[in-house]
């Protein structure tokens, strides 16, 4: 019988892949065979199509999770051959994995001024960074402008400020909810006309009286309880994956890695 535990290797072995397309119960039977060299053709004949459903399960829940961040999935099933895996055209595995290492290999210093090139390309205007002081706090800051989005009047004149954190891991580290409690409260504290966000932020923001969003950036993730907590207190996650594909989505900001 082959464990759960193997299940999630195969279908993690098929998002590593930059195959054009793969025929999931065809791939999957190759594997077995390779992997469980003693298993006869009838005892895999008997469990082949089992796990190809788990598989195929697991995958699906991975594609719908990424469109659920506004990521492109490496693969997708094929609109009508529910059998057949299509890569994407335009985000491959392997320059996922290139870019996600030089992410990696940056100091916190050009990690905060990366994050200022990555609003940017999600459409955020007056971007800015604070004085580069490892202290914590906050890190940038940024004014979503309604009128780039919207045809119409009501919306014409909103803009929404954006203020956050950036934070660089070397290692695996995820962020964990006490982290974004700490954002929150200095985003709390700064609606009081409190704390030291205050203090680092442009005059112009702080004067401002249009609402205030907070951000956390990171080149790695976020544990379960933290993703639970930003949804509940309306704080904006950005992770690795999602830095990582806007660069590559846009390539004018490459140009920006080279300095790095």
């Amino acid at each position: 019988m082959i464990s759960t535990k193997e299940i999630d290797e195969f279908t993690s072995e098929i998002w590593e892949l930059d195959e054009e397309q793969i025929e999931l119960t065809k791939w999957i039977e190759t594997q077995i065979n390779q992997c469980f060299p003693d298993l006869s053709d009838l005892e895999i004949n008997d469990i082949l199509e089992d796990i190809v459903s788990k598989v195929k399960f697991r995958l699906k829940k991975r594609i719908k999770l990424y469109k659920g961040k506004g990521l492109r999935p490496i693969y997708d099933f094929h609109p009508f051959l529910d059998d057949l895996l299509i890569h994407s055209e335009e985000i491959s595995s392997s320059k996922l994995r290139e870019m996600k290492s030089s992410i990696k290999t940056m100091n916190w210093v050009e990690f905060e001024s990366l994050c200022m090139k990555v609003l940017e390309t999600n459409g955020i205007d007056k971007v800015g960074i604070t004085r580069k002081i490892k202290e914590g706090g906050i890190d940038f800051y940024g004014v979503v402008t309604m009128d780039k989005y919207t045809s119409g009047s009501i919306l014409k004149d909103l803009g929404i400020r954006i203020f956050g954190q950036a934070r660089h891991h070397s290692g695996l580290q995820k962020v964990g909810p006490n982290e974004l409690k700490v954002l929150k409260e200095d985003c709390q504290n700064f609606q009081k006309g409190l704390g030291m966000a205050t203090e680092v932020l442009p005059k112009w923001f702080v004067a401002s009286k249009s609402p205030v969003v907070p951000m956390f950036i990171t080149n790695t993730g976020y544990t379960k309880g933290a993703d639970i907590y930003a949804k509940q207190e309306g704080i904006l996650t950005k992770n690795g994956e999602q830095i990582a594909q806007d660069l590559i989505l846009q390539p004018k900001y490459l140009e920006s890695m080279k300095k790095f």
